[in-house]
């Protein structure tokens, strides 16, 4: 998308430098606009990028529940949530009787 922005924008420029004074004030309308536009596709760009970048960082946690599950069942997760701790405390709220016991809670990039 960007591309074609750029693209565009340089077909419109040259096109100014030939233009008669009558068209050029329409082709400047048109360039701001491409421009506005390449603008855009850059933000979103830079986001999608920046999202996909978050997917990778978390936390992984091992936690047990010896009131529910007994001795030596462990769950490991991975939360990307910025307070780790709301993700363990949401799946003992929703499951079981009784908190998780956290071992474990280790950053991850």
């Amino acid at each position: 998308e960007e591309k074609r922005y750029q693209k565009a924008l340089e077909v419109a420029r040259q096109e100014l430098e030939k233009a008669s004074d009558e068209m050029k004030s329409e082709l400047e309308e048109q360039i701001a606009q491409l421009q506005a536009n390449l603008e855009e596709a850059e933000r979103k760009h830079q986001r999608a990028q920046s999202m996909a970048e978050q997917t990778k960082r978390g936390h992984v946690y091992i936690i047990s529940n010896i009131g529910s599950f007994g001795e030596n069942i462990y769950k490991i997760g991975m939360t990307r949530r910025l307070e780790p701790m709301d993700r363990v405390n949401e799946l003992g709220d929703a499951s079981v009787p009784f908190t998780f016991d956290v071992h474990a809670m280790i950053h991850t990039n």
